[in-house]
């Protein structure tokens, strides 16, 4: 019990620190990039990255938060949720992919807003490695050492898309700031929480991991609508610059 309440105690202040870390991090950062970037190239970014959050809804049903509550998992279960999630994950991908002509068509991106989009893309897939270390350590109650991963990336993140931006690269900074942040996550997870990806698939597993997860994953639809979709429709209407200017609002 002793135990329980020390590991709680030290992820709840973890998960402060980290909130105030990233809001700290983060008005800085874009302060420093108002100056170096045009409140364009920040819309376009706003937009391309709320694409991406609508995939990443369909990419999970709800069996990540299904494991972590599940009283006790094994092998089946952890290899299960890694290769559901990875087939969903790999779809979407491609589904991303093959319509990037008709994103592009539609919200008229630069060549530079396409590389973007098929970085987050990238990006995407990526951070879904990081799913099965990153629940070990939820049920371990080890918040600190999501906390710390999470910390690393974004300092990375801002740092180099801060370094990029000076050196005159524009919406590229984004692009190569985020492939950057993903490697980095992904290998520091690994080192931290190691976990052997497998695949395999059990009936009865998903069956019980789904009739939990897919009701849960539900209650976040309204997120979805409220800030993505109308994120999209405003990228769309009012164009980049107003919605680059929205977002600096919102920082």
């Amino acid at each position: 019990m002793d135990d329980l309440k020390k590991k709680t105690i030290i992820s709840t202040l973890s998960l402060f620190f980290q909130s105030g870390y990233s809001a700290f991090l983060g008005l800085v950062a874009n302060l420093v990039l108002t100056i170096l970037l045009s409140p364009a190239i920040f819309g376009i970014y706003i937009a391309t990255l709320s694409i991406i959050s609508i995939f990443n809804y369909f990419s999970d049903i709800g069996m990540a938060a299904s494991l972590i509550q599940k009283k006790e998992i094994d092998r089946n279960d952890e290899r299960t949720v890694f290769t559901v999630q990875q087939l969903l994950i790999i779809t979407l991908v491609i589904i991303g992919f093959t319509l990037t002509k008709s994103i592009q068509n539609f919200y008229r991106l630069p060549s530079q807003g396409i590389l973007l989009y098929h970085a987050l893309l990238i990006g995407f897939f990526l951070s879904s490695l990081k799913t099965l270390p990153s629940i070990i350590l939820e049920r371990k109650i080890q918040f600190q050492k999501i906390v710390l991963v999470q910390i690393i990336e974004n300092t990375c993140f801002y740092l180099t898309v801060i370094i990029l931006a000076i050196l005159g690269w524009g919406l590229n900074s984004f692009s190569l700031a985020v492939i950057i942040r993903s490697i980095i996550g992904v290998i520091t997870i690994y080192i931290i929480s190691p976990w052997k990806p497998g695949v395999a698939f059990s009936f009865p597993s998903f069956k019980k991991l789904v009739s939990f997860g897919l009701p849960f994953q539900t209650t976040s639809l309204l997120a979805l609508v409220k800030d993505d979709l109308i994120t999209l429709y405003l990228g769309k209407v009012l164009g980049f610059q107003f919605l680059g200017y929205i977002g600096w609002a919102k920082k």
